[in-house]
């Protein structure tokens, strides 16, 4: 089971990435791999550490960990989620990029054929590269037909498997494709959200136009690590109207239907404000969008009388709060490592809600 705290489970057939945007600074997933699990061969040769300074007394540190491009694609872990029988939130690829450049979409069709194959669980596809994902989803693009191309690949998995669970998920895809009464209950696959990463404005303005052209049961935003104020107005509770040449899928939802936010975690965290925080929950709130608050980073920056506040006076316990020198604000280490534990936080800002699509799951 996974850590994260909007999943219950990662599956990575695809390992390694190459750096995008200033979200990728510090990395969680390049620091693992360079780390706990380098000595595994199939994350060995992934990265490389960069940033590393002389220190006092000629002790020097060590750098961050960051991914060197190179990307694999593993078909022993593709069929993974055909052995597990209880139903789960799987985050797909949390080690790397499902939509990364150099992976093949023959591969993702292959990704995506597992996940028609197994309806019970539901997959959270997240992506840097929302562009590329709009442009495999493209149905208007004569070789890039998906949804004959997914079905002909579940196919394949499945044809040595007669009477077995998985064929018979198959035969259902097959009558569900090939009659027009219950296509669209094929594609978008209705167990499959969507997402991309946002870290700051400009990302927000560059990538969430190319998410809201993909069809999907749920579009969601992962706002982590927040490093600047974010306006997500313009594209939340169906207000986007999209840019010249922008086709909005008709189908399921208009635009975003669930955000996740948080700051930053790790030692090299960068300072979150939490106001930053406090303006996402009250634009959800007002667009009516799920929000689901992660954790509030591992330094988060707030005036002293917000530092009160979230302690109602009593400062012991709750962590440390340093003082910028000449100003009236700070940052505030709290005792959870990654200002995860909700019990830390002001009351307004312990909302974790879930998309439409979950309640089926826990039904």
């Amino acid at each position: 089971m996974s850590a994260i705290e909007w999943t219950d489970e990662t599956w990575n057939p695809v390992v390694g990435c190459t750096p995008v945007s200033p979200g990728c600074l510090n990395c969680y997933a390049a620091t693992m791999a360079g780390t706990r699990l380098v000595k595994r061969p199939e994350y060995v040769g992934l990265t490389v550490r960069k940033g590393g300074a002389k220190g006092q007394r000629g002790r020097g540190t060590k750098g961050r960990m960051v991914f060197n491009g190179t990307v694999r694609m593993l078909e022993e872990r593709l069929t993974e989620p055909f052995r597990w029988k209880k139903p789960r939130l799987v985050f797909v690829n949390s080690m790397s990029d499902l939509f990364h450049e150099d992976v093949p979409f023959e591969f993702i069709d292959r990704v995506f054929a597992v996940m028609a194959l197994t309806p019970r669980h539901t997959y959270q596809v997240l992506t840097k590269r929302p562009e590329r994902m709009a442009e495999y989803l493209d149905a208007s693009r004569s070789e890039s037909m998906r949804p004959g191309r997914v079905l002909r690949h579940a196919y394949t998995m499945v044809k040595d498997l007669p009477g077995s669970r998985i064929a018979a998920e198959y035969a259902k895809l097959h009558v569900a494709y090939h009659a027009d009464y219950a296509r669209s209950r094929f594609w978008p696959l209705p167990n499959v959200w969507l997402g991309t990463s946002v870290e700051d404005q400009a990302r927000a303005d560059e990538r969430i136009p190319h998410l809201l052209k993909c069809p999907a049961a749920v579009r969601f935003l992962s706002v982590e690590p927040l490093i600047g104020a974010v306006d997500l107005s313009a594209f939340m509770g169906g207000a986007y109207v999209g840019l010249p040449g922008d086709v909005v899928h008709p189908s399921y939802n208009f635009g975003i239907g669930w955000v996740i936010v948080g700051g930053e975690s790790g030692a090299n965290a960068r300072p979150c404000d939490v106001g930053w925080i406090e303006s996402i929950v009250e634009q959800c709130r007002d667009a009516r969008v799920p929000v689901f608050v992660k954790q509030l980073g591992r330094r988060v920056f707030m005036g002293v009388d917000d530092w009160y506040a979230f302690t109602n006076g009593d400062t012991t316990g709750t962590g440390r709060f340093v003082l910028i020198e000449g100003d009236d604000r700070g940052h505030w280490y709290p005792d959870s490592r990654k200002g995860g534990d909700p019990s830390e936080w002001p009351q307004h800002l312990r909302v974790r809600q879930w998309p439409a699509g979950y309640a089926a799951l826990t039904s």
